[in-house]
């Protein structure tokens, strides 16, 4: 049963199960009494069945073998053996052995049916007035007597021969059921179709049906591959699926006991679901993947109460009550806990029951969960949703994990709940996460930014004063200087000698301003004696500035090199002095100068191309833009 006779301690779990702690081969758990599923060596891949009247199961492989065999003796004998694959077995009335074949035809009693008219053939039932019916692949459904003379090889066995619809000749039909109403249900590779009489109602059309059957209670159940199980109860269909708890999606066979209880073979595991509370109960082998992986319609309830599945493997055996299905048992799910986390792929274990504190940067978390319910934990599901990224609970899951990536700081819940597949939910577990705001965005952090742009605000206003102070003096300084020179147009002497006597009125009424008293001059302190000459220096300097742009503006060629090598400076000093002084750059204080000289002459009345020409503009149109820009209308609206 274990891998070492090492062990260190025993304990029983609410639901019955026995722990065993081991030294070297860890922890293992038992259960007591009879394993769920028991695998008979008969034959590998068991594809048909049938309840024989002697009270043995008639066993068809994928070799082409048909036994009898006895599963409490595992003795068996060969019924048919005629190298066609038993896709479907039955008796009728009188305890002939019908088989149907893939690429052999209908078999009865150990002969070949000469007449019949479908070589692939997956289902036979027969009705309670002596009616066989035969679902094929190549011939749809086909209708015959139990009594009729069905030609053979081997010479006539009976009556008349069968016949076929020719409205369902194309249908790939796989299962047939007869429901206690008389109707006739067929599972085909388009969906679901009923016949009653002499009309073929479809009933579900939406993917491919392979199985097919009705309860007690004439509710209708099949299985497809996709869509999971298929109740059609009074007309109205309904899925189960395996976000409800269904072992797989693709379910194979599926057959009802005496209690109502619904047994469904999948590709991947047998679900079993509950008549009483529609609870379903999953069962897996623990042999391997192909062992839980069932045939197309092998599956059988025999009379002794036991359910009988044929898988890739081989024959399994289980039986429903034994699981605790259909003899009035509940089974319950508790409350999930949390068994860890990962956080940034690092386990924690602690303080998962209280408030969960993390930093910043730990924001990848994997939540592990888990009901313990033991003996049901195949069938268990589980839903949960985290408060403050989504807004109402996933699908169902049988995955234990909850994964979430890149959480933004902030407070979260999470709440799970669990169920055994098909009851109700339980009580929620909610765990608190707080992952922390990072250090430059907590409340002190944006206060500082708030207080520094409000600083870079006043700052910026300030400037833009200054700027707008600056710009209104220069532009009053050049109107003077070009009022002056379109006084004293006769010669660029007299120009300069106009511009010379007006910086030196200014100097002088600058002078009056500042000039303290004749008994005060001496005490005068040494900063701002500093200051005033440092202010000449400044307007010496623009004025010769002003008066080399003068004597060059109607040079095209005009840029900031020849300004610089004309005032014995290098580029870089001369347009970080321009900037000080006046707030642009050497080329737009040039350009400063042309378009005030352009405005004197549009007053003058020079019209605009005359004036574009004068003052060294490229062309026109560029002049009209500058113009624009700077004083916002066009050259043409000034009167």
């Amino acid at each position: 049963m274990i891998e070492t006779d090492y062990i260190n301690g025993i304990l029983t779990d609410r639901d019955g199960g026995v722990w065993l702690l081991t030294t070297f081969a860890g922890v293992y758990r038992t259960e007591s009494g009879e394993g769920e599923l028991v695998n008979h060596q008969l034959a590998p891949n068991i594809r048909s069945f049938a309840q024989l009247n002697d009270g043995r199961i008639a066993v068809g492989d994928m070799e082409g073998h048909v036994f009898g065999y006895n599963p409490d003796t595992g003795q068996g004998s060969l019924l048919f053996d005629k190298g066609f694959r038993a896709y479907a077995i039955n008796t009728d009335s009188k305890g002939r052995l019908w088989i149907g074949t893939r690429g052999g035809g209908l078999w009865m009693d150990g002969k070949r049916i000469d007449n019949f008219p479908a070589q692939q053939v997956y289902d036979i039932v027969f009705s309670e007035n002596g009616t066989v019916w035969v679902a094929t692949l190549d011939g749809g459904l086909i209708e015959g007597l139990e009594g009729s003379r069905i030609r053979s090889t081997e010479g006539e066995l009976d009556d008349e021969s069968f016949v076929f619809f020719p409205d369902l000749q194309t249908e790939r039909i796989h299962e047939l059921d007869i429901d206690k109403n008389g109707q006739l249900w067929m599972a085909t590779e388009h969906g679901i179709l009923m016949r009653n009489e002499e009309r073929t109602d479809t009933i579900f059309n939406k993917g491919k049906v392979v199985c097919i059957c009705h309860d007690a209670n004439g509710t209708i159940w099949a299985g497809s591959n996709g869509y999971g199980l298929i109740r059609i109860k009074k007309g109205e269909i309904s899925f189960i699926q395996a976000d409800n708890g269904l072992a797989n999606n693709c379910v194979e066979s599926v057959v009802c006991d005496d209690k109502g209880n619904v047994i469904v073979g999948t590709d991947q595991g047998i679900s079993i679901v509950s008549s009483e509370d529609g609870s379903i109960h999953n069962v897996y082998s623990q042999q391997g993947l192909r062992d839980n992986t069932y045939n197309e319609n092998a599956i059988l309830y025999a009379s002794s109460g036991r359910v009988f599945l044929g898988s890739l493997t081989g024959l399994v055996e289980f039986t429903p009550k034994a699981m605790g299905v259909g003899n009035g048992s509940k089974m319950v799910c508790g409350r999930p806990l949390l068994t860890s986390i990962l956080v940034n792929d690092e386990p924690r274990y602690d303080g998962l029951t209280g408030d969960i504190r993390l930093a910043h940067d730990k924001n990848n978390l994997c939540f592990s969960f888990s009901s313990f319910a033991y003996k049901n934990l195949a069938s268990v599901v589980y839903s949960y949703w985290l408060e403050g990224v989504e807004n109402h609970w996933r699908p169902s899951t049988k995955e234990s994990q909850a994964l979430y990536t890149n959480l933004a700081p902030g407070h979260y819940r999470l709440h799970v709940r669990s169920r055994l597949a098909g009851t109700q939910w339980s009580e929620e577990t909610v765990c608190n996460v707080y992952i922390a705001q990072p250090w430059y965005w907590t409340w002190w952090a944006r206060a500082l930014y708030l207080l520094l742009l409000v600083l870079l605000v006043l700052y910026e206003q300030h400037q833009y004063q200054q700027r707008l102070s600056l710009r209104r003096q220069l532009d009053q300084r050049l109107a003077a200087l070009y009022a002056i020179e379109a006084q004293h147009n006769a010669s660029l002497d007299t120009n300069m000698k106009q511009i010379d006597s007006y910086e030196q009125a200014t100097n002088l009424q600058n002078d009056q301003t500042t000039k303290q008293p004749d008994d005060q001059t001496t005490e005068q302190p040494s900063e701002q004696t500093a200051k005033r000459q440092n202010d000449q220096k400044e307007e010496e300097f623009i004025g010769k500035l002003d008066r080399l742009i003068l004597e060059n503006l109607l040079q095209t060629d005009l840029d900031v090199n020849f300004i610089a090598q004309e005032m014995c400076m290098s580029y870089s000093t001369l347009h970080r002095r321009i900037k000080s002084l006046t707030g642009m750059t050497a080329n737009e204080y040039v350009r400063k100068h042309r378009l005030a000289k352009a405005m004197q002459l549009l007053h003058d009345g020079h019209n605009a191309t005359e004036v574009s020409m004068l003052c060294g503009f490229n062309s026109p149109s560029y002049f009209t833009r500058c113009f624009k820009a700077e004083y916002g209308l066009l050259p043409s609206e000034v009167d």
